[in-house]
């Protein structure tokens, strides 16, 4: 558990955009400074934003079940871009508050997979406009692509936009 740029977080060196990194389960590790990626990103404990960092880049990434990834601190919103495959057994976040939404940036340059059993928003569920769960503040598809389907949603169940849905 620590911060990103803390090479004790990580037992070592603090990971480049080019390494394969795990959140273990029960660690929290957020994200302190910009410019951070990953090639591969597996949570299976907590993965944050800190107030500085506007975005975090990964390839691939897996949310473990149990696993919570959370795009935004505070009520201050960030984006999660991810140019390779998602897998979603857990929990991803984008919701700062009501008004507030974090992005999801869909940002390949190949067909790209959306799958997993997990969910997507808060743990808060309403009948009204108020419910978090299954709800993803903004969805931004800028894959390059030219296969069809540019994106591979399988996840099931259904899925909201709150705030902005961006197709490019």
């Amino acid at each position: 558990s620590g911060i990103w740029s803390a090479s004790t977080t990580w037992g070592g060196l603090v990971p480049s955009a080019a390494d394969t990194v795990v959140v273990s389960p029960g660690h929290i590790v957020t994200l302190d400074v910009e410019g951070q990626g990953a090639n591969s990103i597996t949570v299976h404990g907590t993965f944050n934003f800190g107030s500085i960092p506007t975005e975090f880049q990964a390839k691939d990434m897996n949310v473990a079940t149990g696993g919570l990834v959370n795009v935004f601190s505070g009520t201050t919103p960030k984006t999660l871009r991810v140019s390779g495959n998602l897998v979603n057994n857990g929990r991803i976040n984008t919701l700062a508050g009501i008004s507030f939404h974090g992005t999801l940036n869909l940002n390949g340059t190949t067909a790209q997979t959306i799958s997993g059993t997990g969910i997507w928003g808060g743990t808060f569920t309403s009948t009204t406009s108020t419910n978090e769960v299954g709800v993803i503040g903004i969805l931004s598809i800028t894959n390059t692509s030219t296969s069809i389907p540019r994106v591979n949603y399988t996840m099931g169940g259904t899925l909201r936009i709150r705030n902005l849905l961006t197709l490019t």
